[in-house]
C-alpha cells in the first residue's frame, strides 16, 4: 500500500492503518481530501465526458 500511495497521486493518503481506522476510503485521497472523496465528480469530470478509442477486432481462437 505504501508503494501505491507513493507512486499514485490519487492514493497519496491511503494506508492500511487509515483503512483500518476509516473502514474504507474513496479515492482520490490526497491533501484536498485526506479522508477520501465521497463524491468524485460534482461539477465536471476530470478528463471530459469520456475518451473513446477505436480498436481493431480480434476474433478469439
Amino acid at each position: 500500500m505504501d508503494e501505491i500511495a507513493r507512486l499514485t497521486p490519487t492514493f497519496h493518503g491511503v494506508s492500511y492503518e487509515r483503512l483500518e481506522e476509516l473502514g474504507s476510503i474513496q479515492w482520490p485521497c490526497n491533501e484536498k481530501g485526506p479522508d477520501g472523496t465521497p463524491t468524485m465528480h460534482i461539477d465536471e469530470f476530470v478528463r471530459g465526458k469520456g475518451r473513446f478509442v477505436i480498436t481493431k477486432f480480434l476474433a478469439t481462437p
